[in-house]
């Protein structure tokens, strides 16, 4: 971003390989980092998934966030998100949130695996690559300590972190929950996920379960405040299929041209449905 005054919402996306030509139709700025690939929003090697980008993007704007950053993967579909992201960006945005997920999956508990102990786990875990519950928890103990303990206090404090919150690290943060923390944990954080041993999977995943714990609402002591849980994201249904002619055209036509010569009807139909369905909800019955 330039040096003039951060705009209100940008949109920050983690790519490495997919196609990413839906970002145009978001309504908002929008930063591509990309993997592997030389340039100012670059990440240098392809580790971490989406967290590298993540924090690549706060190290390099901590002193000129914009108000809200918004935080996606590069697929505009996706099995943990229902319909499109360019709908779930704009109801978010709407929303005024200063920290929620654009998700719909929710984690398990790790800690609960550990407990359980039951082979139907160990199966599940030995599939995705987590080797055993008990050495999962163990690593991820460790490295939160490690990195986080400083700033959020030991492990324990948190309980069962892992349990219930949105996974897949797509979401909506206020600048003031991300300088909760100083700019050096940031830095310390993806230094960290660019040079670990771990494997991607595990090391995004150690991120993917801690998000919420470094973007929720704290007092002045540092302890957590309980938040009013916000309203669901609609899936956009008429904007989904708009999303999906779009995607028709530019794979018939290739032409970008073609494309935006459709953007003026398809948000002239869009305007005069959304002013119908209100009509139709006033009408006295």
């Amino acid at each position: 971003m330039e040096s003039r005054a951060a705009p209100d919402v940008v949109v920050v996306v983690s790519h490495y390989d997919r196609d990413i030509s839906w970002t145009r139709w978001l309504e908002h700025p929008v930063l591509i980092y990309t993997k592997e690939k030389p340039g100012e929003l670059s990440v240098p090697h392809n580790k971490g998934r989406e967290a590298s980008a993540y924090l690549k993007f706060i190290v390099d704007h901590y002193d000129r966030l914009p108000e809200r950053t918004v935080f996606l993967h590069e697929e505009e579909y996706s099995w943990h998100h229902k319909g499109s992201l360019i709908d779930r960006v704009r109801d978010a945005v709407a929303q005024s949130a200063r920290f929620r997920s654009l998700n719909d999956f929710r984690l398990g508990s790790i800690r609960e695996m550990v407990d359980d102990n039951d082979e139907e786990t160990r199966e599940w875990l030995r599939q995705r690559r987590l080797d055993s519950p008990e050495a999962c928890w163990q690593q991820l103990t460790r490295w939160f300590d490690s990195y986080l303990g400083q700033y959020l206090g030991n492990h324990d404090r948190h309980g069962d972190w892992t349990d219930g919150h949105y996974g897949s690290a797509q979401m909506i943060v206020h600048r003031e929950r991300i300088r909760q923390h100083p700019q050096e944990l940031y830095e310390q954080l993806y230094d960290w996920i660019l040079n670990t041993d771990l494997p991607d999977y595990r090391s995004s995943r150690f991120m993917e379960w801690t998000w919420h714990l470094l973007f929720q609402a704290r007092d002045e002591d540092g302890s957590p405040i309980d938040e009013p849980v916000p309203p669901p994201l609609g899936a956009g249904r008429f904007e989904a299929v708009a999303a999906r002619a779009r995607r028709l055209v530019s794979r018939l036509f290739g032409v970008d041209g073609v494309l935006s010569l459709a953007r003026p009807p398809l948000l002239w139909l869009r305007g005069s449905y959304r002013s119908l369905r209100r009509r139709l909800r006033s009408k006295p019955t």
